[in-house]
This record gives C-alpha cells, structure tokens and sequence, in this order.
C-alpha cells in the first residue's frame, strides 16, 4: 500500500504543476484577463445566487472554447469582444437577463481562447478556469455588494464608463492590428 502511494505521489505533483502552470500562463494573458473584467464591467448588479451562476456559465464558456471551429479566429475573438463590451459599459448600459447571459457566454468563450485553452492541457486547463472563476465571482460579488458613499456614486459612474472607453479602445486597436496583419 505505502509502494503504491510513493508511485502516485511524482504523478499528482506533475498534475499539480500543470495546474500551476496554466493559472500562471493565464495570469500573463492580458486579454483574457481583460475579457473577465470587461464582462463583469457589462453586467448589472445581481444576488449572490445568480452570480455564482453567472461563474459557473462564464467558466463553462471558457472551456467550450477549447473546441471553436477554425472558422473563428481566435485572435480576433478577444479584440472584438473587448471592443462590444467595452462600448456597452462606455455607454453606461448595465446587461440584463437572456442579453446579460449572451454576453457572458461570448466573454467566456474570448477569455478562454485568449487564455490558450485551446493548445492548453487539461490540467492547464483547470488551473486557467479556476483562475477565471475567481476573478469573475469575486468582481460579480464586489460590484453586487459594495455600498458606495452617494457622494462616490457619481464618480464610479464615471470611472466605470471611463474604463469602457480604455477597454473599447484596446479592442478597436487590437482588431486593427489583427486586420493589418493580413488577419
């Protein structure tokens, strides 16, 4: 018994490495990073319950992104996501309902074809999900929960539409240079 444990303990650490490693990888993917934000940006306040749903579809969506067809280039995916959220949150829309699920689903499709999940092993995989799932609940739970001075209020507004402005900026860049490459 103890043989079999010490055979299986070098299998579990590479295991745990690849994980390690595909958080890291995503922790330097700026415009997956930049999806999650965007997305959670877009979104309008929700309870504790639906945001814990909102993680769970956003994460799905990223790992569904592993397997986009050819036809999807997923170096524009990013870029153009960044481009419609960041326009939408500029605009000082808040997504609702079957709209805020669309934008959830495409946000997490572009985080996990930035992040590389679709060269990615699967433990890779899982340590970038697992990323994604923290960054997404724990800005859904922020911007659901934080009671804001009124006096703030006006400038958060203001923050938050200025930061789709930058975000919106990026995606248009990005997108421009992905077509000035020859796409």
């Amino acid at each position: 018994m103890n043989v079999a444990l010490l055979q299986a303990a070098p299998d579990v650490t590479a295991h745990l490495r690849g994980v390690v490693d595909g958080a890291s990888f995503l922790l330097q993917s700026a415009l997956s990073i930049a999806a999650a934000v965007a997305t959670v940006l877009a979104l309008a306040p929700v309870p504790v319950q639906r945001a814990m749903a909102c993680t769970v579809l956003f994460a799905l969506a990223a790992v569904v992104s592993r397997w986009l067809p050819p036809a999807v280039p997923g170096g524009l995916l990013a870029p153009a996501v960044l481009f419609v959220l960041g326009a939408v949150i500029a605009t000082g829309f808040r997504l609702r309902g079957v709209v805020a699920g669309l934008a959830i689903v495409i946000g997490g499709a572009a985080a996990g074809a930035a992040g590389g999940f679709g060269t990615a092993t699967w433990e890779e995989m899982v340590g970038g999900v697992v990323l994604l799932a923290v960054i997404v609940s724990a800005g859904m739970l922020l911007i659901g929960n934080i009671e804001v001075p009124a006096r703030i209020v006006r400038a958060a507004t203001l923050a938050r539409r200025m930061a789709g402005a930058w975000i919106a900026a990026v995606g248009v860049l990005l997108v421009a240079l992905w077509l000035r490459r020859g796409g």
